[in-house]
């Protein structure tokens, strides 16, 4: 059960423990450097914690632009602690994404799921209203993702 939990929107402070959580929790993002992100202009993140860090969600402009329907936003990720999900936390945070991304003028939402349904992830996004696209990319290693997209004039 969570007690009290603030969320707020990270500064260059947080580049450390942003890094040292991802190594914890995502391997695949163990060495990923967050700085990129921490820049108010192209992107954002917010953070949720109560004694220390336990899940963020990083958004902002597309990583690649040309590929993607003008006007699209992205997540790269919505990481939250394994002993802290189920809680609504996650939930949480991809809708202040989605509502910040709105209120920066993006009337879409983009974000690569993995294809396999390890852990419920794209049921739990499909939820939320991001339908399957067309976007798909191989990852090496026989893995891939889909790219799955959010109109958000019809989340609000």
């Amino acid at each position: 059960m969570l007690t009290s939990v603030s969320i707020r929107r990270a500064d260059p402070n947080d580049s450390t423990v942003l890094t040292e959580f991802s190594r914890l929790v995502a391997r695949d993002l163990s060495s990923h450097d967050w700085e990129f992100a921490l820049d108010e202009k192209t992107h954002f993140i917010d953070l949720a914690e109560d004694e220390r860090l336990f899940a963020f969600v990083c958004a902002g402009q597309p990583e690649h632009p040309d590929v993607l329907p003008e006007g699209t936003g992205e997540i790269f990720v919505c990481l939250v602690d394994p002993e802290r999900r189920r809680l609504g936390i996650g939930r949480k945070l991809m809708i202040r994404a989605v509502t910040a991304l709105k209120r920066r003028g993006f009337e879409r939402v983009f974000i690569w799921l993995p294809n396999d349904e390890a852990g419920g992830v794209v049921a739990w996004t499909v939820s939320l209203g991001f339908e399957l696209s067309e976007y798909e990319r191989s990852l090496g290693g026989g893995l891939s993702d889909h790219g799955y997209l959010l109109d958000l004039d019809s989340f609000f």
